[in-house]
């Protein structure tokens, strides 16, 4: 760590601003200076501002929440800022306090950031940390290391030869090596109390002769062919002890064999009664195949009877709903013509009376004529009429004759399907039978089980 610029404000007996810039050649090019002055000058004070800016305390003067001794007499504020350079790195480091008007101290501030601003910490507490992680050293470890306080170093110097190692570790801090030194001290002396134990075991140790070394190596190799020995040995014991198992095992499945014998037998007693009723069953289903055999021809005998009339009844049919259309329209015409015919009859008649009536109009006689002659073409009309007439009674006796055909070979039809649905029905119940007797098994089934038992019976 190197300081490079400190800045400080009313810190003891320093009053006002003071700026003290370590850059400066004067500084540098000798590389070793002095603070001097007389006492009170404020020596210690550029020490305890340099403390502040760093840990927010000093070594010799206490700073408290409620209390702040090293700010100057009658000011209201102070403050220390240090710039710093750890590992090529520049850091500002500030500590700053104010007094309210009431007199009051405000709470402290505390800053860090590095050259370019930028803010690493602005609380006391994580300021108190962050300084010990850039420049490495505690408080504690600064004031007796960097900054060793005068009274210490004055007690040093006075110190007699004896004292001055205690003296010494107590201003530097070093006591710790003298805790370090003791705990090795005492491990030295464990470790060694250890080696002591082993070697007065080795030497508890006998250490035998090439005679006696050669009769273990001989003794060795006899107990080496003895285990190969005891080794085949116990592998037919192995083998022995397998066969053994085997053995037993088989024993207990005959025994387990014999138990099951008698259920076995009642089995295969079952099985026999159940194959001698199978092929019963088998014999009934087979009576009862040929029994149907006929229905089926039958039914496929109807089948091709009802395709064959179906056949014939198709053309018959279409004539027939042709002579229907032709008989709606001639009946249509008919009944059109009669109308007019009527109509016509009835303005002849009233022209007839009228005539009759008025008799005295004799020059209506050539209108009479006209009216008889338009009467004749009427009737003329209503004889064409009636001769329509007669063709649409020819259709209509055509077309119940037709009809009649139609409807034998209907009947016929529906005999035919009559007799196919009875049989079909017939055939249904044979078959719900037939499943009966197999009890949802198929014919082979009946036949492989017929051949295990066969084969289980012989």
């Amino acid at each position: 760590m190197k300081i490079l610029n400190l800045k400080f404000k009313n810190i003891n007996s320093l009053s006002g601003e003071s700026v003290i810039d370590f850059t400066n050649p004067v500084f540098t090019n000798d590389g070793l200076f002095a603070i001097t002055g007389k006492t009170g000058a404020g020596k210690s004070s550029i020490l305890d501002a340099i403390s502040l800016a760093f840990y927010g305390k000093t070594p010799r003067v206490d700073v408290t929440i409620s209390e702040n001794a090293v700010m100057t007499r009658g000011e209201k504020d102070c403050y220390a800022e240090i710039t710093f350079e750890v590992a090529g790195k520049k850091y500002k480091s500030s500590w700053k306090q104010e007094r309210a008007r009431t007199g009051t101290l405000k709470p402290v501030n505390r800053l860090i950031a590095d050259f370019e601003d930028n803010i690493i910490a602005d609380q006391v507490r994580t300021c108190d940390a962050e300084i010990v992680k850039i420049i490495g050293l505690t408080f504690e470890q600064f004031t007796k290391v960097i900054m060793l306080a005068q009274g210490s170093f004055a007690a040093f110097l006075q110190a007699d030869k004896n004292d001055k190692g205690q003296l010494l570790e107590q201003i530097t801090g070093t006591e710790i090596y003298a805790v370090i030194s003791k705990i090795v001290f005492d491990r030295n002396k464990t470790e060694k109390e250890k080696l002591d134990r082993i070697l007065l075991e080795l030497e508890a140790i006998k250490i035998l002769s090439a005679e006696e070394i050669e009769n273990l190596i001989n003794e060795n190799a006899v107990n080496e062919k003895v285990k190969i020995q005891v080794d085949e040995e116990l592998q037919k014991i192995e083998t022995a002890k397998k066969w053994l198992l085997d053995l037993t095992n088989l024993q207990t499945q005959i025994n387990v064999a014999k138990e099951k014998l008698p259920e076995l037998e009642e089995k295969a007693k079952t099985a026999k009664e159940t194959f001698e009723k199978s092929e019963i069953d088998l014999k009934t289903v087979k009576d009862e195949q040929k029994k149907q055999e006929p229905i089926f021809k039958n039914v496929r005998e109807l089948d091709t009877k009802i395709s064959e009339k179906e056949k014939l009844l198709k053309p018959i049919l279409e004539v027939i709903s042709k002579l229907e259309e032709n008989i709606k329209t001639g009946s249509n015409n008919l009944n059109s013509q009669s109308s007019e015919l009527e109509k016509s009859n009835k303005s002849l008649v009233e022209k007839q009376k009228w005539a009759n009536a008025n008799k005295k109009y004799e020059d209506l006689v050539s209108n009479f004529s006209a009216i008889e002659k338009e009467n004749q073409v009427l009737v003329n009309s209503f004889g064409d009429i009636e001769n329509h007439n007669s063709a649409i009674l020819e259709l209509q006796k055509d077309f119940e004759t037709k009809k009649s055909i139609v409807k034998k070979a209907v009947d016929s039809y529906t005999e035919i399907d009559k007799a196919l649905t009875k049989k079909t029905k017939e055939l249904e119940t044979r078959k719900s039978e037939l499943s009966q007797i197999l009890n949802g098994k198929e014919l082979s089934e009946y036949q492989s089980e017929k051949e295990n038992i066969t084969n289980i019976v012989t």
